[in-house]
């Protein structure tokens, strides 16, 4: 990865508007942990090409991981979702936009609680949209994108089988 960073690198030194090699380096960068440096990059990306729906995603994904406001994180989400709103990632916008703003319900004790049974139906339904739509690169940025917590709930409630954790070559379905 870091020969990777130091080959985008050069390339921007020699041409600094490549956004193409500033996006990969922003990516590159966040696997790597720079996630200061990457969010730099990736901000530059989506404030020149607005509507590329994966620089808009990983500079929100780079908001959440220097750990900025969740209305800063949840706005570039929606964004993206709004961007690509059949497509996978918008989907996996949405997926995890539910898990950093639940939607909310006041219980009869009159605390305010997740309204599990949305959750569940609105993850039921972005996890459905997927049939016809889901390489099995989908399937590996959909435990990515979505953060622990969602892949958490989607192996609970059987929506991926077991056997995908171990190999990413099969396609599924939904079973919720």
């Amino acid at each position: 990865v870091e020969q990777a960073i130091q080959t985008y690198t050069r390339a921007l030194e020699a041409d600094p508007e490549h956004l193409r090699a500033r996006y990969y380096r922003g990516r590159a960068l966040q696997r790597t942990g720079r996630h200061t440096e990457a969010l730099e990059d990736l901000r530059i990306v989506a404030e020149r090409q607005p509507d590329n729906v994966d620089a808009r995603y990983y500079f929100a994904r780079g908001l959440y991981l220097v750990g900025a406001k969740p209305e800063a994180v949840l706005t570039e989400i929606r964004r993206v979702s709004d961007l690509d709103p059949r497509g996978t990632v918008g989907r996996l916008a949405r997926l995890q936009a539910l898990f950093l703003d639940p939607p909310m319900l006041v219980a009869k004790d009159g605390e305010e609680r997740i309204d599990q049974k949305r959750v569940d139906s609105e993850v039921k339904a972005l996890l459905d949209g997927f049939e016809g739509d889901h390489t099995d690169i989908h399937l590996y940025r959909a435990m990515n994108y979505t953060g622990f917590q969602a892949w958490e709930l989607a192996k609970q409630r059987q929506v991926f089988p077991d056997f995908f954790l171990f190999s990413i070559s099969q396609s599924y379905k939904p079973q919720l």
